[in-house]
């Protein structure tokens, strides 16, 4: 349904919901009733890549006019590496219904809980809106080829960006303080440029009998949270007079909390673990009770939630017009990367060159002997290859000429000429005798491989 609402919409004025066109206007309505009946809601296929925020802003809209009077929300996202269990520890946590397991989460989904009458007016909030977000490429995945250390999938930091500019409260689910996704700081960076810093959850998840680790120190600026922190704000161009410490995603003292294993033992057969629950109970208690202790937060409307949303089209960089939606990595040439003809040239180029070739040979009917000649050609290759190994500058060029079978190489000058001289004459007579045809060798030999451009 986003897709298509995306599609059928018009492009929309700054700041403005664009109005749909065509039968998918009444699209975020049904959106808005799924929410409202408990049914989790697709925010962004993970899939197609793209982030409709004209649907985001539709489904809020209409979910304000559907709730009227009760329009109070608390946002909360889940942020981490893939396998960390997001989506468990939001179902244990509050009873939702997101899919469990690794790799189940495909983009952005969430579900709206609605807060009881009496306990709504204490805590300040009607409804709970929770985002359950894929996971991110953490600090295991290799750097593109020629990419520097801290690249990072740009669709990562748009969906990153996008959960952490709708939230109130952000939970970065990991195993390890130093796993923290890169894409993670530079989402809180982005968003600080628009003035909304939600508050930040460390979950340090355990594995069955690792040691607890010790509870993590903001005055630790050296440490992985803090270099990770001065990374982000360099690929963010933030400054050089950034201290890890004054990173907008660092959490603060006593919002870290480390959570056991889920299971005891190796399921499936394994029981689950008390201690899992006992923990995201009280992650769960001293997060609604910072949250009933703290200043009033005024931001809490959906229209203050759709303006967000509008607000931050510009940092998740989504659209050709912000010159972030690039097909490859490009990346400018020294000069010194040696390239093939095949490699210098474009495909339809190399295709009409080369179709000259066949020109005359294109219109024989029923010639027979291609597959055996194709066999030959191979092996006659493998063959040169094992003769003279490491010698060889390029591909070899075969020729037949009635009976006669030629054979057209470069080699470098790696031989001395008595050796080079013998294993031409052996191959020749070896091939002669093999194919029952004479077979020449055409050789010239180069100082080193000719390169046919550099870039």
């Amino acid at each position: 349904m986003g897709r298509l609402y995306e599609a059928e919409s018009g492009p929309g004025k700054a700041g403005k919901v664009p109005g749909p066109r065509g039968p998918s206007a009444h699209f975020p309505r049904l959106a808005a009733e799924l929410l409202l009946a408990g049914f989790p809601l697709g925010l962004a296929d993970g899939d197609a890549g793209g982030l409709p925020l004209r649907w985001v802003a539709g489904v809020l809209t209409a979910l304000q006019a559907r709730l009227r009077g009760r329009c109070r929300l608390l946002v909360l996202s889940v942020l981490g590496a893939r396998g960390v269990g997001k989506s468990t520890l939001l179902n244990t946590m509050f009873g939702l219904q997101f899919a469990t397991g690794g790799g189940r989460a495909r983009g952005d989904v969430l579900q709206l809980v609605e807060v009881a009458e009496p306990f709504s007016r204490d805590l300040g909030w009607d409804f709970l809106l929770a985002i359950d977000s894929e996971g991110l490429a953490g600090r295991g995945r290799a750097a593109p080829e020629g990419g520097e250390e801290g690249d990072v999938d740009e669709r990562d930091v748009a969906r990153a960006t996008l959960a952490v500019g709708l939230s109130h409260v952000v939970l970065v689910s990991v195993t390890d303080a130093a796993d923290v996704p890169p894409a993670v700081p530079r989402a809180f960076l982005r968003m600080e440029r628009l003035g909304h810093r939600p508050s930040c959850q460390l979950l340090l998840h355990q594995g069955p009998g690792s040691p607890a680790a010790a509870p993590w120190d903001p005055a630790e600026g050296a440490g992985p949270l803090g270099q990770r922190s001065v990374a982000a704000a360099g690929l963010e161009k933030r400054g050089p007079g950034r201290t890890p410490g004054q990173a907008a995603f660092l959490p603060t003292r006593g919002h870290t909390w480390h959570i056991p294993g889920l299971w005891h033992g190796t399921p499936p057969m394994a029981p689950a673990s008390l201690a899992y629950s006992e923990a995201a109970l009280e992650v769960k208690r001293c997060l609604i009770e910072n949250l009933r202790n703290g200043p009033p937060d005024p931001d809490r409307s959906i229209s203050q939630l759709i303006e967000r949303v509008l607000s931050a089209s510009r940092s998740i960089h989504t659209t050709a017009a912000c010159s972030k939606n690039r097909a490859a990595r490009v990346r400018v040439g020294k000069g010194n990367k040696p390239v093939t003809y095949e490699e210098a040239h474009p495909p339809h180029y190399i295709a009409h060159r080369k179709g000259w070739l066949s020109h005359h040979t294109s219109n024989l009917d029923g010639e027979g002997g291609v597959a055996e000649r194709t066999v030959e050609d191979v092996f006659l290759r493998k063959f040169m290859l094992g003769t003279f190994p490491g010698c060889l500058a390029d591909q070899l060029v075969l020729k037949r000429r009635a009976n006669q079978l030629l054979i057209c190489a470069l080699l470098l000058q790696r031989l001395p000429p008595h050796k080079l001289y013998f294993l031409v004459g052996y191959s020749e007579a070896l091939l002669s005798a093999f194919y029952k045809c004479p077979v020449r060798l055409h050789l010239q030999t180069l100082p080193a491989k000719v390169v046919y451009k550099y870039i």
